[in-house]
């Protein structure tokens, strides 16, 4: 909020907004109605070190691509395993963090970099739903007894495209970038920031579809042997958004370097590894990790 300017808070009626943390498994977060005039916004406790694992281990697969052995698929399953069971079995938190080699100063500099613009993105995101009333449409047609999947869908989009509109530059103060807006280049500086920042919630978006296809996949081979959720969460499947943020982001322009492509490839051959096991070799890595 810090960095939001004065106007784009009295614009969008963002003042009277209170956040907590919560023990509630979920990658975003999630707005509560309190009454007519004030709104609750509750913050998964473990998603700031949640975002900078994913982070770190994506980067540090991706840095040691060029060392890669026969079981690189393997130690990748067994790292990102527990941050699936997180959210598909309420994990333990405590579980969720792995330590990973740098070989540089400049990726830990990017994870954090990375985890800062998504956390900004779920945060902006929750103010949207706040900003455009939906927690009381919601809780008004609920009470009305209608179905609200549909209309909650629609009202993730709206909170993704105004989380975009907020992070693009406009609304945030000089301060939130490294430079000063007097110079000539300023627009430049922030019309790359924003790039960036994109870059980050695209990465943010593949580690979600990741998590529900991987827990997809282990509720349809191992849901008989272990309890697992019926569905993640009620938003819009992962994919789906995606593909609409990158719709309203990127335009013409597509911009995507090497780390989302990496990203990419290494959640698809992830998943590919994790298909070829046995069931006796997945109930072996999920016994493995819950041990650990």
């Amino acid at each position: 909020m810090a960095e939001l300017t004065d106007e784009a808070i009295r614009c969008h009626n963002l003042r009277d907004v209170a956040c907590t943390l919560v023990k509630r498994p979920a990658f975003n977060a999630t707005t509560f109605a309190l009454d007519d005039a004030n709104s609750l916004i509750g913050l998964n406790f473990a998603l700031e070190p949640l975002l900078k694992n994913f982070n770190r281990q994506l980067l540090h697969f991706h840095n040691t691509e060029h060392a890669a052995g026969p079981q690189r698929m393997a130690r990748a399953w067994s790292a990102f395993l527990p941050m699936v069971l997180y959210f598909w079995a309420n994990g333990a938190a405590n579980a969720l963090f792995r330590n990973c080699v740098f070989f540089d100063e400049s990726a830990v500099i990017t994870a954090q970099a990375l985890t800062i613009s998504q956390l900004d993105f779920v945060l902006m995101h929750e103010l949207g739903h706040v900003s455009l009333d939906h927690p009381r449409q919601i809780k008004a047609l609920k009470m009305s007894g209608e179905d609200v999947t549909t209309i909650r869908h629609e009202f993730e989009f709206a909170a993704d495209a105004f989380a975009l509109e907020l992070m693009g530059g406009r609304a945030f103060s000089p301060l939130k970038y490294q430079g000063d807006p007097r110079r000539p280049d300023a627009d430049d500086t922030l019309s790359k920031q924003g790039l960036l920042e994109c870059d980050a919630v695209r990465l943010l978006f593949r580690y979600m579809q990741f998590v529900d296809e991987a827990g997809r996949h282990l509720k349809q081979r191992l849901g008989h042997d272990i309890e697992l959720k019926d569905r993640l969460d009620s938003h819009p499947r992962a994919r789906d958004r995606l593909n609409r943020f990158e719709q309203m982001a990127l335009h013409d322009t597509p911009h995507n370097p090497d780390i989302l492509r990496y990203a990419t490839s290494f959640f698809d051959n992830v998943l590919a590894y994790v298909k070829g096991l046995s069931d006796s070799d997945l109930s072996e890595t999920l016994n493995r990790v819950v041990i650990n």
